[in-house]
């Protein structure tokens, strides 16, 4: 049973993205130009600023999900925006007193995916 349901919700998690309407992933790029994460991630997500690479910031095309310190998948980044990551070289400050609305924060995280999965 446990096998099951395990198989199922990764199944839906992973499917996730496929949901994603070219709006959200525009939305989701509006709210990534304006709030700055263009600073550190770079407009195409690389990190290849100044910025991005004297802090090591996360490559969102480059980087493989299981560097994610806290989860590949639009809740667990939605999470990262909200309460950053503490510590390492790779640390990021939190971002929830910034984009305050929980849905603005998914809409960044499936902009996020979206730029992994346009590498493709």
């Amino acid at each position: 049973m446990n096998k099951v349901v395990c198989f199922i919700f990764l199944t839906i998690s992973q499917m996730s993205l496929a949901a994603t309407s070219p709006a959200e992933i525009a939305a989701g790029k509006k709210l990534f130009e304006a709030n700055g994460c263009v600073a550190c991630h770079g407009a195409d997500g690389k990190a290849d600023t100044p910025t991005g690479k004297a802090v090591n910031a996360r490559n969102f095309v480059g980087d493989a999900p299981e560097k994610y310190k806290q989860g590949y998948s639009e809740k667990a980044i939605a999470t990262t925006i909200e309460k950053g990551v503490k510590g390492g070289s790779t640390g990021m400050q939190p971002y929830g007193s910034v984009i305050k609305d929980p849905k603005d924060r998914l809409l960044l995280a499936k902009f996020i995916m979206s730029l992994k999965e346009s590498k493709k």
